[in-house]
């Protein structure tokens, strides 16, 4: 009903991840939910997960060729224009995010391909595992938006998933340098907001992070290529974040979907399995080191 078109549903084994889409035309479901071993509760986050699936159709996730997107496509092609990596490097100067230099708009005209869509722009990023993570989490938090702006109704629902999933964090300083921003980025776009101890310890890139987000994913109108102009944004302020302890293990992306391997929605592997259970400890219990370069 959320949708306004015919659309297929079809299960998928275990509560989807944080930051991956569907395809635009089959939500998948999982075949069961027991997160809260009651039925009720359950049932409630089945409405949850089904919502979201929904949002991505209704609110343009799988648009194509529109305004916006050939406007994306344009600016993407220029920030990663080899010849622009001066203004490229400026971007991420010290870790502080600066508005893109006019000269990184180019005078060129690019002219954009046809079918454009999310995945095609994803595919123009250095690095697209990247990208494609990032995207993910914050599109998801624009749906998110999206959904308790128009359907009111939904608010306790998604209050209540919110909740469970703000007591099932790790604490910030469990985790290994190379998951801190994808974690402080789940937190600010699903979870209402960066948790105290990620604003004790990395101010910087919560309050970079937040102005992201505000800036790009708040408004009531709110595109699929605003999160992808959010993404360039985000992406730069991720590579710039280095982890100074060797030791931390490098963080393995997912690799690209195909048309079969797309069939995820949202929400936190968390819903499963408590963070702090699978997470690596860093050796000898010190907080990782991080620092914001240009």
């Amino acid at each position: 009903a959320l949708t306004g078109q015919e659309i297929e549903i079809a299960p998928i084994a275990a509560v989807p991840i944080e930051t991956r889409i569907g395809d635009g035309k089959t939500i998948h479901l999982p075949s069961l939910v027991a997160e809260f071993g009651d039925a009720e509760l359950d049932f409630r986050l089945y409405k949850v997960l089904a919502a979201h699936a929904a949002g991505q159709i209704e609110f343009g996730t799988y648009e194509r060729d529109t305004p916006g997107l050939q406007a994306a496509f344009a600016e993407i092609s220029a920030v990663y224009d080899p010849e622009n990596a001066g203004e490229r490097d400026a971007f991420a100067l010290d870790g502080y995010l600066a508005d893109l230099p006019a000269t990184v708009q180019g005078d060129r005209l690019i002219a954009a391909p046809v079918n454009l869509d999310y995945a095609s722009l994803l595919r123009l990023f250095p690095d697209p595992p990247l990208a494609r993570r990032i995207f993910g989490t914050l599109e998801n938090g624009r749906i998110d938006h999206r959904l308790r702006s128009k359907y009111r109704g939904l608010g306790r629902d998604l209050d209540l998933i919110r909740e469970h999933l703000r007591s099932a964090r790790p604490k910030i300083t469990d985790l290994p340098a190379t998951l801190l921003p994808f974690e402080i980025l789940f937190q600010i776009t699903m979870l209402g907001g960066a948790l105290a101890d990620a604003r004790q310890f990395y101010s910087q890139i919560v309050s970079e992070l937040e102005t992201i987000v505000a800036d790009y994913l708040r408004s009531p109108a709110a595109s699929v290529a605003d999160t992808l102009i959010a993404t360039v944004r985000a992406f730069a302020l991720f590579q710039s974040v280095v982890p100074t302890d060797d030791s931390v293990q490098q963080l393995e992306v997912e690799k690209e979907p195909s048309e079969s391997d797309s069939e995820s929605t949202m929400l936190s592997e968390s819903l499963r399995n408590r963070r702090d259970d699978r997470q690596p400890q860093r050796r000898g219990g010190a907080r990782p080191g991080l620092r914001l370069h240009g």
